[in-house]
């Protein structure tokens, strides 16, 4: 757990005091082999943004989730990718949406082996990062999109 004390009120600001907390206390719980499934965001992009690993990790960054295309730090793909090489790991991408247009389109999704081995290898993480959001509109990375 990190506490973050914050003196401005300026919400970049912020955000990268929590980034580099986050990635302080990611760097510490890391060890080689493992593997980090993370989501998009602006507070995940934070964090990647605030990774300075003092070695490389063997390690691999999974999506827990679907794709959001629209800018880079909603795209988890970029994120996993930015992430991985930060740390010198592999990244595994996910090539399917965030969200399905129906029941029927969902199961297809599901049904493929590259969402299913990415999706598996997701839930097996031994660490996972994940954004939960902003309860103001202006400063939630969907509502920019």
């Amino acid at each position: 757990m990190r506490i973050t004390p914050s003196a401005s009120a300026n919400p970049t600001t912020i955000l990268n005091q929590v980034g580099a907390a986050a990635a302080s206390l990611l760097l510490e719980k890391l060890q080689d082999g493992n593997t980090v499934c993370i989501t998009g965001g602006k507070g995940l992009s934070a964090v990647v943004d605030m990774l300075s690993p003092d070695r490389s990790y063997d390690v691999e960054v999974v999506p827990a989730t679907g794709l959001v295309q629209g800018k880079h730090y909603t795209d988890v793909n970029h994120v996993a990718t930015q992430m991985a090489e930060k740390l010198g790991g592999k990244a595994f991408l996910i090539h399917a949406p965030l969200f399905a247009d129906s029941a029927a389109e969902k199961r297809m999704l599901l049904k493929m082996k590259s969402v299913t081995d990415v999706f598996g290898r997701a839930r097996k993480a031994d660490i996972a990062v994940l954004g939960i959001g902003s309860i103001l509109s202006g400063d939630s990375s969907y509502y920019d999109l």
